[in-house]
C-alpha cells in the first residue's frame, strides 16, 4: 500500500485555512514540535511527496485537520495509524517496562546547569527506591516529561511512592538541593504513556541494542532520545527529527542524515563520511565530531561549540551555510545537554 501525500486541493481549502488560524508559518517551529517531525518532512508534505504514515498523521493532527480529507483520494485510503509500521517497533514497544515521569516546571526559565542538576538528582534520588533499573530513554521539553524504562516492579514501586509520605520526602531532597530558584515550585507526577511514545521507546531500545537495520528510520521521530555510544554507522535516518538528542560517541560514519533536524543535540560523534545535505545543526555541540569526508551542502550551522575558523572555512568550501557571526564562537560556547548521562 503506498505512503499518502496530500492534494493540492486539500492543501488550498483545508491544510491552508487551519495554518491561518493558528498562525504558523507553512514551517513553524511549534508546528514541526507538535508533530514531531523535521523540517524537511513538513516541506515535503507541502510539496504533495508522500510520506511515512506516522509522519502524515501527525501533522495533519497537529493543525488540526483529518488525514482523510487531505490524502489524495484516488489512491487506495492507507490505514493509517500514529505509530511506525515495523513489526519489531510494537514487539520491543510491548515488552517493556516505562513510564513517564513529569516534572511541572517551566524549563525555558532556567539555566541548562540548573536542569541537569535537577534531573540528576531526582533520578538518583528515585533509584535508591527500588533496584536501580530505571534509566532515560529520551525527555521532552515544555514541562519537563522524563521516559523511563526499567523492571515492572521499579516501575510499579514509582507509581506507589506518588503522594506519599516517602515521595514527599524524596521531593524535598531535591528541591534542597535544588537552586533557589527552583525550590518549592516542583511538582511531579507519574502516568503510563500512552501509545505513540511506547513505539518512539521502543524504537530507541532497537537501536540502543544494535538491531537499527532492522528497522525503517525514515522521517522517524527521536527527538530528546539518549543514543549515546550507540551503533547507527551507514543507517538511513534521511528527514528524521532528532532535535535536542544526546549522540556523544555515536557511530554516525556513512550514515545518510540528508535534511535530518541536528539542532540542538549533542554531536559530539563520529560523522566521517556521513550525509549531512540540508541537515539543521544549528547549536549542535560539535566538539571534537569527526566530520572528515561528510557531504554537508546546504547543512545549516550556527552557534555551535567546537567549531573554529579554520574548520567553518573548510565547511563552506564543502557547500555549508553559517547563519552567525563568526565572532560569537570566541566568547560564547553551547551549553551541553543537561540530560547527557553523565
Amino acid at each position: 500500500m503506498p505512503n499518502p501525500r496530500a492534494s493540492a486541493e486539500a492543501l488550498e481549502h483545508l491544510v491552508e485555512p487551519a495554518r491561518l488560524k493558528k498562525r504558523w508559518k507553512k514551517l513553524d517551529e511549534k508546528w514541526l514540535d507538535e508533530a514531531e517531525v523535521a523540517q524537511r518532512t513538513l516541506q515535503r508534505f507541502w510539496d504533495g511527496e508522500r510520506l511515512r504514515r506516522s509522519s502524515f498523521y501527525q501533522i495533519c493532527e497537529a493543525i488540526g485537520v483529518d488525514w482523510k480529507l487531505v490524502a489524495v483520494e484516488e489512491e487506495p485510503e492507507p490505514k493509517l495509524d500514529p505509530k511506525p509500521e515495523p513489526d519489531l517497533i510494537s514487539e520491543r514497544a510491548s515488552e517493556l517496562e516505562s513510564v513517564v515521569l513529569g516534572v511541572e516546571l517551566d524549563v525555558s526559565k532556567y539555566t541548562l546547569e540548573e536542569l541537569h542538576f535537577l534531573v540528576e538528582m531526582l533520578l538518583r534520588q528515585i533509584k535508591t527506591q527500588g533496584d536501580g533499573t530505571l534509566k532515560l530513554s529520551y525527555y521532552k521539553k515544555g514541562s519537563l516529561q522524563l521516559f523511563l524504562t526499567g523492571s515492572a516492579e521499579d516501575i510499579e514501586r514509582l507509581f506507589s511512592l506518588i503522594g506519599s509520605e516517602e515521595f514527599s520526602e524524596i521531593v524535598s531532597l531535591v528541591e534542597y538541593g535544588a537552586p533557589s530558584e527552583i525550590q518549592e515550585h516542583l511538582l511531579l507526577s507519574v502516568r503510563t504513556p500512552n501509545e505513540r511514545e511506547r513505539q518512539k521507546i521502543g524504537t530507541i531500545e532497537i537501536i540502543r541494542s544494535g538491531d537499527a537495520d532492522l528497522i525503517e528510520l525514515n522521517e522517524v521521530d527521536l527527538s530528546g532520545a539518549i543514543l549515546a555510544d550507540a551503533i547507527l554507522s551507514d543507517i538511513v535516518l534521511t528527514g528524521a527529527n532528532l532535535k535536542g538528542a544526546v549522540l556523544t560517541h555515536t557511530f554516525l560514519d556513512g550514515t545518510d542524515l540528508s535534511g535530518a533536524d541536528l539542532s540542538n543535540t549533542d554531536l559530539r560523534a563520529n560523522l566521517s563520511g556521513a550525509n549531512l545535505k540540508g541537515a539543521d545543526l544549528r547549536w549542535a555541540n560539535l566538539s571534537g565530531a569527526k566530520l572528515w569526508g561528510a557531504n554537508v551542502e546546504e547543512a545549516r550551522f550556527a552557534h555551535n561549540q567546537g567549531i573554529d575558523f579554520a574548520l567553518e572555512a573548510d565547511l563552506k568550501r564543502r557547500g555549508a551555510i553559517f547563519e552567525d557571526d563568526p565572532g560569537e564562537r570566541l566568547f560564547s560556547h553551547t551549553p551541553s545537554n543537561p540530560l547527557v548521562p553523565r
